[in-house]
C-alpha cells in the first residue's frame, strides 16, 4: 500500500499479485487481498456514512452483499450493476440469490440495472456473451461531515473470476470540493439518471427467454441522452461512458488522447497495468494513434526498451496465427520484413517452442494453444 496527498485530498494505492494460481479465483474474486483492502474502506467510518454509491460491472459476491445491507442500516446506499444476462455459469448463482433479496421498496439499499450494450456485441473477449457497456468497478461515498472517499479497482469483486494481480486506488477528500470528487459527483448523478430500479427492470424482463433480454437490454436505452462535459474539472479527472461526450468528443477518444499525450511525453519509463486494451483498431471514426501504435512508436524510439507484460494473454493477441504474433513485435520496431522469418526462427527456437515448426509454416492458429504457450509466445 502507499500513501500520499494531492492539496488536502490524500491517496492511498493497494496493489496485490496474488500467491495462488488458479481459474476460479477466491469466495470474493479474482484477488482477496485488494477486496479485503476495500472492504476496511467502506467499513471505516460506518456510522457517519451518509450515502454509499458503487457502479459494479458486476454483483454476485455475497460478502460485499453483506457489507452494503450492513451500511444500508445507516445510510442510504445505491448499486448500479448489470442485468442477470450478463452473467456466466460461473457466477450466475449467486447473483440470482443477491438480485432476489433487493426489492424497490427498500430505498435503503437500492438496485438499479444499467443494460446499455456495446455496438459491438459478442466481443470476443467477453467469450461470445453479452457486451454490456458497465465495466467500471467505482464508489462515492459521502459523510455527515461533508467529507467524501472515491474508490476504483480493475478488481470486479466476482466469486467466479480466476485469480488476477489487482489494484485499487482510494481518494479521501475532507471538503469533497477537489476536481476528483467533482467528477465521481457528475459521474454517479448521471449513471444514476439513466439507469432502471430493479424491480422495473425485472418486470419487463422476467417472463423472456436469455435471448431476448439481451435484446431488450440492446434496444432499452436507444435514447441514452448524452451528456457533455465541458466542466473545468476534466482536466484533472474525468469518466468515459457511451453516454459521456468530453467538451464535444466521445468520451473514450478524449481518454485515448489523454493518454497518448502522457505516453508521448515520456522520457524515460512506460508501466502498463491493463487486463484489456481492445485498442489496435478503434471503431467510431477514431482518427488519431491508438495506445498499441504510441508504444511501438517509443519501443521504436528506443529499441533496448523492455517490453509490456499483460494481465491475461487471451486479451492481448494482435494476430491470429503464432508466426505472425511473433513477427508483431520486430516489426514494430522496424526489422524489414525479409528478415522475420529468420526473426520468428530464432525467437521460437530460444524459446523452445515445441510447436516451432508449425511456427514457421505459420499454420498453427494461436486461439488452439493453451494460456502457458500463449505466455511464451508473447
Amino acid at each position: 500500500m502507499g500513501g500520499g496527498a494531492a492539496g488536502d485530498v490524500a491517496a492511498r494505492l493497494y496493489c496485490s499479485i496474488p500467491s495462488k494460481a488458479g481459474a476460479r479465483g477466491s469466495e470474493v474474486g479474482s484477488n482477496s487481498e485488494v477486496y479485503f483492502s476495500i472492504e476496511r474502506e467502506l467499513l471505516e467510518k460506518p456510522q457517519d456514512v451518509e450515502e454509499a454509491h458503487l457502479a459494479l460491472y458486476l454483483f454476485n459476491n455475497k460478502r460485499l452483499y453483506s457489507v452494503l445491507r450492513e451500511l444500508s442500516s445507516r445510510a442510504r446506499v445505491t448499486v448500479v450493476s448489470t442485468p442477470l444476462s450478463a452473467y456466466d455459469r460461473r457466477k450466475i448463482g449467486y447473483a440470482r440469490e443477491i438480485y432476489g433479496g433487493i426489492t424497490d421498496e427498500n430505498q435503503n439499499l437500492r438496485l438499479l440495472i444499467y443494460p446499455h450494450m456495446y455496438v459491438w456485441h459478442g466481443a470476443e473477449y467477453a467469450e461470445a456473451g453479452t457486451s454490456y457497456s458497465l465495466h467500471v468497478k467505482s464508489g462515492y461515498i459521502t459523510y455527515r461531515d461533508g467529507s467524501c472517499k472515491l474508490i476504483l479497482t480493475s478488481c470486479n469483486m466476482s466469486p467466479g473470476d480466476p485469480y488476477h494481480s489487482e489494484l485499487a486506488v482510494v481518494l479521501e477528500d475532507p471538503s469533497c470540493s477537489s476536481p476528483y470528487s467533482a467528477a465521481f459527483k457528475k459521474f454517479f448523478e448521471e449513471l444514476e439518471s439513466l439507469s432502471i430500479p430493479w424491480g422495473s427492470y425485472r418486470k419487463c424482463t422476467e417472463n423472456l427467454q436469455n435471448e431476448l433480454q439481451v435484446a431488450f437490454s440492446f434496444a432499452f436505452l436507444g435514447g441514452y441522452r448524452l451528456k457533455d462535459w465541458s466542466y473545468r474539472f476534466v482536466d484533472a479527472a474525468f469518466f468515459t461512458g457511451p453516454f459521456i461526450t468530453i467538451r464535444g468528443e466521445g468520451s473514450t477518444h478524449y481518454a485515448r488522447r489523454r493518454i497518448v499525450d502522457a505516453m508521448r511525453s515520456a522520457e524515460r519509463r512506460i508501466l502498463v497495468c491493463a487486463q484489456h486494451v481492445h485498442d489496435i483498431a478503434p471503431f467510431n471514426s477514431y482518427e488519431g494513434p491508438t495506445l498499441i501504435e504510441t508504444l511501438a512508436a517509443k519501443k521504436h524510439e528506443n529499441p533496448r526498451a523492455r517490453g509490456v507484460v499483460f494481465q491475461d494473454p487471451f486479451t492481448m493477441l494482435f494476430a491470429r496465427t503464432v508466426g505472425e504474433e511473433i513477427s508483431f513485435g520486430p516489426l514494430n520496431i522496424g526489422v524489414p520484413r525479409d528478415e522475420l522469418p529468420a526473426r520468428v526462427e530464432e525467437a521460437a527456437c530460444s524459446q523452445e517452442l515445441g510447436f516451432y515448426t508449425h511456427v514457421l509454416q505459420g499454420q498453427l492458429d494461436i486461439y488452439a494453444l493453451s494460456k502457458e504457450d500463449v505466455r511464451e509466445v508473447l
